[in-house]
């Protein structure tokens, strides 16, 4: 295939050379019938189509760091955990006595209906006696006299989290363990538009591996941290380096899928993201200690080196970067593991692609500048914030980013909240994304990508505020109604992610997703906080879910319409999108 690339390099120049510009046009149009289908397709057709041998390998490849994200994205859910307790009573307690004793009244004061966790009633001096867990008498304990509990507790569970581990009981607790929540996400926000522009730059496998990779050595750092201040620091740089994972893998499965088995494949992907979940809530049932929590379920993480050698770079991102000596090797594997040769129309394609000869047909040229695939990141960037069409655009997007974010992420974390196991409760509301990813098929192919996540949105926000807002008795319709919140959000938010990577040009589109995602992440930081307006009136964290959603819901309907279009490669590609149809205002 090398030397036929070669051989038709030279022979497109002497033709080039001695025709007239429509003559070439004509030739070229009559050499190669598929000129305006997109290379991709031509490539994917020569190969086998969406779901040959090597095509399925990559997506299992691309799928693999993709559920994995689910579990490191996380993961702070139980390595901050809250676990409940209350002062050791020395007169009292025994080792292994339980939080809860019908004597507790006695010995500990109450705040607002619940026992204090940080004080106790001082007990008489002339106290010689160690009462039984079953008697512990009041007379013996100066109820006008409270002490702290002088660093001793007794916890309700076994389970291990940073709170006993660092020592972080009655210091300010609740915000600290939120906190590393809001850390995590910090880190993403801060990191996530440079590595979207590194990926654009090196490509997206190489970020891939640099990002897992990265993500597990500070994980393995923040299992055995000493510290609350290190183990916060190494969150905010672990989720730093992973915050391209789920985004990364997404891009690469993309730019190997055709236009018509995009959303089929984006949904699968995307499908073992819910897996990921799974697993941590397995795990962290299982070991109940965050430091073997993390050394599991981060111990994938270093398989990841194999990829260079065994995971493809994106065929489109070689393309659109010239990158010929990558593109020749990928495609040469492609067609031994499929058995299958690229037709010579495809490799007349390439070569055009690559060596810029005739890169349009002249009546195309007419409408796109020749030289805009030769623009600096820079130039194209100032495009998209200087035009109106491209600024409305990004900010509608960044917004349903936002709320995705804060309204799927705060939903997980008050999952752990309900009545009963909190591990069973996070891997139920995990396990909505599922069903929610089979409806993002049939739900885009169908009714579009705009009012797919519109009406997402909306569901899952009625759905969040309605199970709130029922009586205690009703428990079973309130989890079952906020079952079909989480489902219908995470379909919203899945469907964020095909949708975003639609609208933007192969050049910048990793940076224009990494830069909504960024955005996505202030929701997404400020999700462990919700959970903290419950203080004043329960149901506040699920009013704003809800009322969040809701006005996604609206906005996002003025976004264009990409259905059964082809990923755009140009600036002026991505500008008329959905312009048939006057769905955006230019």
């Amino acid at each position: 295939m090398l030397n036929r690339m070669k051989e038709d390099k030279t022979r497109q120049k002497s033709e080039m050379n001695n025709h007239a510009p429509e003559a070439d046009s004509q030739n070229f149009r009559s050499k190669d019938k598929g000129w305006n289908v997109d290379l991709l397709e031509l490539i994917l057709n020569d190969i086998g189509g969406t779901f040959k041998k090597y095509q399925i390998i990559n997506y299992i490849l691309f799928c693999l760091p993709f559920s994995l994200s689910g579990s490191f994205g996380l993961n702070y859910v139980f390595t901050a955990l809250n676990v409940e307790y209350r002062c050791f009573i020395p007169e009292c307690d025994a080792i292994g006595t339980n939080v809860n004793q019908s004597w507790i009244s006695n010995v500990i004061p109450f705040e607002n209906g619940k026992p204090s966790k940080c004080t106790r009633y001082a007990g008489y001096s002339n106290i010689t006696t160690h009462f039984t867990d079953e008697i512990c008498p009041a007379e013996h304990f100066n109820q006008s006299h409270i002490i702290d509990c002088n660093n001793k507790f007794i916890y309700k569970t076994n389970e291990i989290s940073i709170l006993n581990n660092f020592h972080l009981e009655c210091d300010d607790t609740d915000w600290k363990l939120a906190f590393v929540g809001t850390a995590n996400n910090l880190g993403r926000f801060i990191f996530m538009p440079i590595m979207g522009l590194f990926s654009d730059r090196y490509g997206r496998r190489t970020i891939l591996i640099a990002g897992v990779f990265g993500s597990t050595i500070f994980a393995y750092i923040r299992s055995i941290a000493s510290s609350y201040v290190t183990f916060v620091l190494f969150e905010f740089l672990d989720a730093g380096f992973g915050s391209m994972t789920y985004s990364a893998s997404f891009i690469l499965a993309m730019e190997w899928i055709g236009v018509k088995d995009r959303v089929l494949l984006g949904s699968i992907v995307t499908a073992t993201y819910p897996f990921g979940q799974i697993f941590l809530g397995l795990t962290a049932r299982a070991v109940r200690n965050y430091q073997q929590l993390l050394r599991i379920i981060y111990a994938p993480g270093f398989l990841i080196l194999l990829y260079f050698w065994i995971a493809p770079e994106s065929i489109r991102w070689l393309i659109v970067n010239k990158k010929k000596d990558r593109i020749l090797s990928t495609l040469k594997r492609a067609e031994r593991v499929n058995g299958l040769k690229l037709s010579p129309n495809t490799i007349d394609r390439i070569n055009i692609e690559l060596y810029g000869e005739m890169k349009m047909t002249p009546h195309d040229a007419v409408n796109v500048p020749m030289d805009e695939q030769h623009d600096s990141k820079l130039k194209q960037f100032r495009i998209i914030f200087t035009q109106r069409v491209f600024l409305l655009r990004f900010s509608l997007c960044a917004f349903a980013w936002l709320t995705s974010a804060f309204v799927s992420y705060g939903i997980s974390l008050t999952s752990i909240t309900f009545a009963g196991d909190r591990y069973i409760s996070f891997i139920v509301i995990a396990i909505a994304g599922i069903p929610a990813m089979l409806l993002v098929y049939f739900l885009m192919e169908s009714c579009g990508r705009r009012w797919t996540i519109s009406m997402s949105l909306l569901i899952g926000g009625l759905s969040i505020i309605t199970s709130k807002s029922l009586p205690t008795y009703f428990t079973i319709i309130s989890i079952t109604l906020f079952f079909i919140g989480k489902c219908f959000i995470t379909v919203a938010f899945t469907g964020l992610y095909v949708y975003t990577s639609e609208l933007w040009p192969t050049s910048i589109r990793h940076s224009m997703m990494g830069l909504c995602s960024t955005i996505g992440r202030i929701g997404a930081a400020c999700a462990p906080m919700a959970p903290l307006l419950g203080v004043y009136l329960e149901i506040l964290p699920y009013l704003a879910f809800g009322l969040m959603s809701l006005i996604a819901s609206i906005l996002i309907l003025k976004l264009p319409e990409t259905l059964k279009q082809k990923l755009p490669d140009t600036i002026s590609e991505a500008k008329q999108i959905g312009r048939e149809s006057d769905n955006e205002t230019s």
